[in-house]
């Protein structure tokens, strides 16, 4: 297993440098390599969860949301029973996935999971932590396109202030 954990860490990285250079054709190619390696893992290793949410973050760019919903649940479910219903992963993967929602006009499925996100990272990180920026802009951009304006304000406001902070 060392060999494929190997091959599948240099995919990985290699994927993850390609990302952040937009190198996009470049990362599909080396995703698609780390998820063949991933999936001789254990169904619960949390490198198969890892690989399964950047393959998704992929696909999102890409606007191919069939398939970043279907990787975004993969991982989610991975990280669910790894590391619980409330944990920092799993309030990634729900904020990931609500976006993808969003993007599909699936508001009413989205909404929740935006409202979860949110509600886990202020559980672990507390209510004024930057990393709640991206929950709370993107929660207000559903609310906006609900025509619940009062509400997004709310939230726009609320990320302004931690913004500022």
């Amino acid at each position: 297993m060392d060999d494929d954990n190997s091959t599948w860490k240099k995919l990985m990285d290699a994927g993850n440098l390609a990302f952040e250079k937009r190198r996009l054709a470049d990362v599909e190619r080396l995703y698609a390599e780390a998820v063949k390696e991933a999936v001789k893992f254990p169904d619960d290793d949390p490198r198969l969860a890892y690989t399964y949410n950047n393959y998704a973050a992929l696909c999102h760019s890409q606007g191919k949301y069939a398939f970043a919903e279907n990787y975004y649940q993969k991982a989610l479910a991975i990280n669910e029973k790894n590391c619980g219903i409330d944990s920092l992963e799993v309030g990634q993967n729900l904020h990931n996935l609500a976006i993808v929602y969003s993007a599909k006009l699936r508001y009413d499925e989205a909404e929740p999971l935006y409202q979860r996100s949110i509600a886990i990272k202020e559980k672990h990180l507390g209510a004024e932590h930057k990393d709640l920026l991206s929950n709370l802009k993107n929660y207000a951009r559903l609310l906006k396109a609900l025509k619940r304006d009062e509400e997004a304000e709310r939230m726009e406001e609320r990320a302004a202030a931690i913004a500022g902070a």
